[in-house]
């Protein structure tokens, strides 16, 4: 009997949905949707109100039922991080130049997703005939277009900086091809990962479209992050089968591997995108390194984390507090555990750290063994929320990092429900 999922009659979590793909689309497609109101000669100068007016009533709709999941420990973890927020910017004058930029932003911007995380109904999103799934694919695939495009006409020059705003911040400009890499990422694993389930062609397409324009980027974290994901979600899909084929795939890819190693494949394909990618303007920062076999270039990291370890031996108990990597460094640490170590000493910060892996694995085991949550599907948030920020980022300002902390206690809180008892469930309600 094939597996289902028997889907939710609660209409109620259909507002935090909406605001989850709002959300999921606020990188790409809705700032693109503001500088097309800002266009329109009647509505130009009130695309400021318009923006600040739809996250306003999505939220706001939302709200209602996200409070009703919520537990206190739950509000008791948020105004935790405020205090601790305050209270850096009240006392430790030097190291909180960088905290008085960002505060705002973490305690009404990424904090937040904390609760979006915790009360999302994460079963419609896994179900890939329900209507929720249906919408954030279609979603993908329109920033992926979008962005593809953009990307496209940006690097020739067809466009200019000031056309790519960010819905949330209206003064935020983005000129960094690192940007857009990260900004496809998220949309590219989810369509990769439906073809996978779905076996849709135009999901295979359009993910083979979007990982050649990340490469094109020339963003080397983007890639790897991809390249995580495709491996975790390959793993679970090939993790029930049989021994023998799975013996077979295994030995069909070491077999390519051979083959790749012992020929100039590979160099020849990638010396001919290179050519391809050159021509046209764009990045080949990735394919150079692939060339050069310098697959893990530092790119000055080495340099900042000696630097991280100097600044250690000095506060090496309590830390520097939050933001404290930038003052320190004058950039942030770009490695989640290291950032940690700087702002809160190596005792705590390691403390924290082993409370933060083992959380995720508790909800990656929650989320395998639970009939209708797919373990890959939360593989893609354990990639934009956390192995993102081993290369790159400050969790303080990663969105992703704190959705997938609630994400994690929402699958932990819930009942494991293996196969047999789900059919048994499935049978009973027929």
């Amino acid at each position: 009997m094939k597996l289902t999922i028997k889907r939710s009659r609660d209409h109620k979590t259909d507002y935090i949905l909406i605001l989850f793909i709002a959300l999921w689309s606020s990188e790409i497609m809705l700032p693109l949707a503001l500088e097309v109101i800002k266009r329109i000669p009647i509505v130009e100068y009130a695309s400021g109100v318009i923006a600040i007016t739809f996250w306003t009533v999505i939220i706001l709709l939302a709200a209602y039922y996200i409070l009703r999941r919520l537990r206190y420990r739950d509000v008791l973890f948020y105004v935790l991080v405020a205090l601790i927020v305050f209270i850096q910017m009240l006392t430790i004058n030097q190291y909180t130049a960088q905290l008085e930029n960002k505060w705002i932003s973490i305690l009404f911007s990424c904090l937040p997703y904390y609760f979006v995380g915790v009360a999302l109904n994460i079963d419609a999103l896994c179900d890939t005939k329900s209507n929720s799934y249906r919408l954030l694919l279609w979603m993908s695939y329109a920033n992926l277009i979008v962005d593809v495009m953009y990307f496209v006409f940006y690097s020739a020059g067809i466009v200019s900086d000031n056309t790519y705003v960010d819905a949330l911040n209206t003064n935020i400009r983005y000129t960094s091809f690192m940007f857009f890499a990260y900004a496809t990422l998220p949309h590219l694993m989810f369509v990769f990962y439906d073809y996978l389930n779905a076996r849709r062609k135009a999901s295979l397409i359009i993910s083979i479209v979007g990982l050649l324009v990340i490469l094109a980027q020339g963003t080397r974290g983007a890639v790897l992050c991809f390249a995580v994901f495709a491996a975790i979600t390959l793993m679970v899909r090939f993790a029930h089968i049989k021994v023998v084929y799975k013996m077979l795939i295994i030995a069909i890819t070491f077999a390519f591997a051979i083959v790749f190693a012992t020929t100039d494949i590979l160099s020849n394909v990638a010396n001919f995108l290179q050519a391809i990618m050159y021509k046209l303007g764009f990045s080949t920062r990735v394919l150079d390194s692939f060339l050069n076999a310098d697959y893990i270039g530092d790119s000055g990291r080495l340099d900042l984390f000696k630097l991280a370890a100097n600044a250690m031996k000095d506060a090496p108990v309590f830390g520097y507090g939050l933001t404290g990597d930038e003052t320190i460094l004058g950039v942030y640490s770009h490695n989640l555990f290291l950032e940690l170590w700087l702002e809160f000493g190596l005792l705590l910060a390691t403390g924290m750290i082993a409370a933060i892996v083992i959380l995720i694995y508790k909800g990656y085991r929650k989320a395998a063994c639970h009939s209708s949550i797919s373990a890959s599907f939360f593989a893609l948030f354990l990639v934009l929320g956390f192995v993102k920020l081993l290369v790159s980022g400050t969790y303080l300002t990663e969105k992703w990092f704190f959705f997938l902390i609630g994400l994690s206690i929402q699958l932990i809180r819930r009942k494991c429900l293996t196969r047999n008892t789900s059919l048994n469930t499935e049978r009973n309600s027929e």
